[in-house]
This record gives C-alpha cells, structure tokens and sequence, in this order.
C-alpha cells in the first residue's frame, strides 16, 4: 500500500501517494469543520470513515480518483470524537462528546445519506 490519507482543517480529506507524484490523488470536501479522525474499512480497504469538529460521520469510497461520499449520518448532538469498524461487516460506530454510541450499517454499492437514498 503506498497511499494514505490526511484530513485538514477545511474539512477536506486528501489521498497522497508516498511515491510522490504532484499534487494529491484525490481531494473530498467532506465536513465543513477540521477534520478530528479518519478510519479505514479493514474489510473493504476503499472505505474511508471520518469525523470532524462537527456531529457528522461521513464514509467515503476513495478507491479512484472518482472518490465520493458514500454514507453521512448526522445523528449526533455534539463533536463526534471516535470511530471504531466491526471486522465482521461493513458496520462502523461512532461515538461523541454527547455520550452517544451509535451504529451505522454502510454499503458501498449504492450512495446513501442520512440512511436514506437520494
């Protein structure tokens, strides 16, 4: 694996290649605040998960430079401070400062928002 990713404080995730290369891989504007955590799919290792000063969690597909947002769920009351990937499925927990843990069920195969498809 020769990509990572960075998130920054205008809440946009970046994918670079250590290889060097100019310039980033892939750039998703994602959250409006800086970005606090980001957490790869260990089962599907396109699958980006982050969080940021703000109650949104966010997963993206980052597996080209036709990376997108795939699930954002905005359920949280306050600053969404972990993120921890079930290695069985593609479900993802969050938790934050409002003291709420929560599950989110995300699918790679379709967009979905707030649970719903656009």
């Amino acid at each position: 694996m020769t990509q990572f990713a960075v998130g920054n404080n205008n809440g946009q995730v970046l994918m670079k290649d250590i290889r060097g290369g100019v310039g980033p891989l892939v750039e998703i504007n994602c959250h409006t605040r800086p970005i606090f955590r980001l957490v790869f799919s260990p089962n599907c290792p396109s699958l980006l998960a982050s969080c940021a000063n703000e109650p949104d969690v966010v997963v993206m597909d980052v597996q080209n430079e036709n990376s997108h947002i795939i699930y954002k769920d905005s359920s949280h009351e306050d600053f969404v401070r972990g993120l921890s990937w079930e290695p069985k499925n593609n479900r993802l927990y969050s938790c934050g400062w409002d003291k709420l843990v929560k599950s989110h069920l995300v699918s790679n195969s379709r967009m979905e928002l707030n649970g719903q498809n656009p």
